[in-house]
């Protein structure tokens, strides 16, 4: 008979999932820091899995977990699963309900005050001021807006709508004024930060109708925390639901997060897959469209403040509404010296990506470093009365906002810059990296101990290096995590700091990093103490490290000592395969050794033996010595591919005919290669067809390409192919959509070829009107073409104008294209400007385009302390 339910020890299915966590890992006898850099996860996602007071750790955490703590990660992971949806399983309230519980409250969206949401107060323009807004004027993009709601609601399913744009541009008024003309009664929850937003996402039950507002979205996505929403928003979105998004980003932030590179953080990576999966909507900075300013002149008639923003220069009426410009003639021209100091530190913590609240004790003492000794002479309530000045409101606006973090009332414990000073802030800081006692108050007094790593990753990668190394030095004084220690190293070396570099790439390597070794031995041969690193490997194999044995083997060889390389790599090599308990497993080290030797002997005329080695590691998984018997043994490896694919390709398999040709070009057979790339190409590969096309044009037979082309592109199947095929129109015609993650990359490959075509025939003007037509489409990647073209013909002026305002709504590759077509017309002092921009951007590849220029401009000591501080 079953027992009954209550009979039962009454289990908590999280503490349960944490304690078999924990014991997977005691088992191994590993630290958290080990579990962490095993798993590849952040060390704090690490920590707070196995912390029983922190909340249920992700499946996504929970696969990469298993991985490595268990020799079956596929039971454990079932398990763990299973007592995760026990552990975040809730009871969903009836349909219709409001859910009074939620961690932020959820009223109807025409119950919300707009202020509350974020919209910006207007300026009272020099009357008496008024709560009221101003008459509302669509434009363009809030006709985008409310045709993306509308489709939501009437499919019933869920949005993800990003507005992005600058400061005071109006993006949080647009999206208000949408959700109140096409989702009036449905429920709005604004969280206030990441913790809130996590809770709402798990207390809200999906299949309910549910607006959430994350204004300022880059609040959301930061930290492990941040990582974690950004999953659990994508989660959300993937399910059937009728939930809309809405959320506003500077392009600044936006463009940060689509251009993370490999060493991004886990809450970067989601924030950038997060990104992907919205609907971005972009918002101009100024009006432009004429009947757009004709509905704002009758506005103004009736509305003062309007009346005032409409004699705005440029256009640039939603700044002047909000104050903005007013705010930055009062930094630069009004505020005393003191006063503006306190404003330039938390402009300066703005441009350093620490943004939120600034404590008191971090703008007293950061505002030093931009005073003269002189200024800094000064009565005991200097900081009282600059303070008292930075938050005093002009026309309903001021610099600094205070707030108070701390429960109860009191006084402000902290201070919020307004975003329109942070963007000029970050528009016009060009005067060399941020002081360095600036960027140590942020440590001091802002940043967390917990987010010093990822903050110093992301510094480095923006090119804040002074910022960076003091966030590492500030953690490798509290932590023995080898990560830590290694990034430092590296850190050092790239600044030129040697000695710094050595000492922290040992202590990482003590730590157990694993690339802190092959670094710093790295290192010390660019020194001339090669012998020491040998030493350094020596002493690690004695220890019995069997992958120190390999390396020392691998680098005496290169250096050409001969015998003691042979007798080291031998040695592991009769030592045996220690992956055979575990199979199918690859032992690295014993294959990596039979590597090795093969390459000692055929340096020293032992090919035979070389090929007898390189075919055992080949057998036993080795890829590189498969390479090199196919670079040493052409003809085999042609024959093999045959036996393997000849047979498919026969019969029509298009993968096999790739692989075939493929194989066949690189054994040298040019003549099997090509007779199956126009095999491939007759069967309907369409990258088959561009790079015949491509073989074609080599060989001067342009009708013949062009027609692989045409097919190439008219074969595409996708669901709007006639957006394509209309570019191959005389004259092109541009489609009516322009979205360029609908553009198949081979289609675009074969336009390419085809222009290119066009102008080697020296059919110019059809080629210009083909990239005209591509570009407008929205391939990005013609408009460099475009401008060459323009150039060849004499109209360099029209092509250089066309980069500069294509950087006006362009992310940080427009810069590099505009800095090239300023080297290339002979002007590369000018190519500074653009690099500089696109470095401030966070590009890290503009910021060495930067350093290399200043060398070659023969102002190297720039050059040397850009590479020393960085930005």
């Amino acid at each position: 008979m079953t027992r009954p339910a209550h009979g039962r020890p009454s289990i908590d299915p999280k503490l349960e999932l944490k304690r078999l966590l924990r014991e997977a890992t005691e088992l191994r006898g590993w630290s958290k820091a080990d579990l962490a850099k095993r798993s590849g996860l952040n060390r704090n996602v690490v920590g707070a899995a196995l912390d029983d007071d922190k909340g249920v750790p992700s499946t996504a955490t929970l696969g990469s977990l298993c991985r490595v703590l268990s020799p079956d990660p596929s039971d454990l992971l079932v398990a763990l699963v299973r007592l995760r949806e026990q552990a975040s399983a809730k009871p969903r309230p009836a349909a219709g309900h409001l859910d009074t519980d939620l961690p932020v409250p959820a009223w109807p969206v025409t119950a919300w005050s707009p202020y509350m949401l974020g919209v910006h107060q207007a300026v009272s323009a020099g009357v008496e001021g008024s709560s009221e807004l101003t008459a509302f004027v669509p434009r363009q993009h809030d006709h985008r807006m409310s045709k993306v709601l509308r489709n939501a609601v009437q499919q019933q399913r869920h949005a993800l709508v990003i507005l992005v744009g600058g400061s005071s541009t109006g993006k949080t008024r647009s999206a208000m004024e949408a959700v109140r003309t096409g989702l009036p009664d449905r429920p709005l929850a604004a969280p206030v930060d990441t913790a809130s937003l996590l809770a709402t996402l798990r207390k809200w039950p999906v299949e309910q109708p549910v607006v959430l507002w994350l204004n300022e979205m880059q609040r959301f996505l930061q930290g492990t925390a941040g990582a974690e929403a950004a999953l659990e928003l994508r989660r959300r979105l993937t399910m059937p639901g009728c939930t809309v998004v809405l959320g506003t980003l500077w392009p600044s932030y936006y463009d940060r997060l689509l251009a993370i590179t490999e060493e991004a953080s886990e809450a970067d990576v989601n924030a950038r897959e997060l990104l992907n999966s919205a609907e971005i909507v972009l918002v101009p900075e100024t009006f432009q469209d004429p009947v757009e300013w004709k509905a704002l002149r009758e506005a103004a008639r009736h509305d003062t403040r309007l009346a005032m923003a409409v004699q705005a220069t440029d256009g640039r009426v939603i700044q002047a509404l909000s104050g903005g410009p007013a705010l930055v003639d009062r930094y630069e021209r009004v505020l005393d010296p003191h006063c503006r100091a306190i404003v330039s530190a938390a402009m300066d913590a703005h441009w350093l990506d620490v943004t939120g609240q600034l404590p008191a004790p971090y703008l007293e003492v950061a505002a030093a470093a931009y005073l003269t000794a002189r200024q800094r002479v000064a009565e005991k309530t200097w900081f009282v009365e600059s303070i008292h000045q930075a938050t005093a409101e002009v026309n309903g606006v001021a610099a600094l906002t205070p707030t108070r973090a701390a429960p109860g009332i009191g006084p402000a414990d902290g201070y919020i810059l307004a975003d329109y000073l942070a963007q000029h802030g970050r528009a016009v800081r060009a005067g060399g990296p941020v002081p360095a006692e600036v960027s140590q108050a942020l440590i001091d007094h802002v940043v967390a101990p917990a987010d010093r790593w990822d903050l110093a990753r992301k510094a480095e990668r923006q090119g804040s290096f002074r910022f960076a190394e003091q966030l590492l030095l500030a953690e490798a004084q509290t932590t023995s995590d080898g990560g830590v220690l290694y990034d430092l190293g590296k850190l050092q070396e790239r600044r030129g700091d040697l000695v710094g570099a050595e000492k922290w790439l040992r202590a990482a390597h003590e730590a157990g990093t694993l690339l802190a070794r092959t670094d710093l031995i790295g290192l010390l041969e660019r020194s001339g103490r090669l012998e020491d690193g040998l030493d350094l490997l020596r002493s690690d194999a004695a220890d019995g490290d069997r992958s120190a044995t390999l390396e020392l083997g691998g680098v005496l060889r290169h250096q050409g000592r001969i015998d003691e390389a042979e007798r080291l790599l031998r040695a592991l090599v009769d030592h045996g395969n220690l992956a055979l308990a575990h199979p199918p497993s690859i032992d690295l080290v014993w294959t990596g050794a039979m590597y090795e030797l093969a390459l000692l002997l055929e340096r020293t005329g032992r090919a035979d033996e070389a090929d007898s080695m390189l075919r055992t590691a080949a057998r036993e998984g080795s890829s590189d010595a498969v390479r090199l018997l196919d670079e040493r043994h052409p003809e085999s490896a042609a024959q093999r591919l045959k036996d393997n694919l000849l047979a498919a390709a026969e019969a029509g398999d298009r993968n096999a005919m790739r692989s075939l040709q493929w194989g066949l070009a690189e054994a040298g057979d040019k003549e099997g290669a090509a007779y199956w790339l126009r095999r491939g190409a007759a069967a309907g590969d369409l990258e088959a067809m561009v790079w015949l096309a491509q073989d074609l044009r080599r060989e001067r037979r342009f009708p013949e390409a062009r027609e692989w082309l045409r097919r190439s592109v008219e074969s595409w199947g996708h669901p709007y192919p006639r957006c394509m095929v209309s570019l191959l129109e005389s004259p092109p015609r541009p489609p009516d959509w322009r979205i360029e993650s609908h553009c198949s990359s081979t289609a675009t490959h074969a336009l390419e070829e085809l222009g290119e075509i066009m102008e080697e025939e020296g059919d110019l003007d059809e080629a210009e009107r083909l990239w005209d037509a591509m570009d407008k489409f929205g391939s990005r990647g013609v408009l460099k073409r475009r401008c060459l073209l323009l150039a060849r013909r004499g109209e360099q002026g029209k092509a250089e104008q066309l980069l500069r305002d294509r950087i006006e709504d362009g992310g940080t590759g427009d810069f590099h294209r505009l800095a090239d077509f300023l080297i290339a017309r002979g002007r590369p002092a000018e190519a500074e400007a653009p690099l500089r921009e696109a470095a401030h951007k966070g590009n890290g590849h503009a910021l060495t385009r930067l350093i290399d220029l200043l060398y070659s401009l023969g102002r190297g000591d720039e050059g040397d302390e850009l590479k020393r501080h960085g930005l």
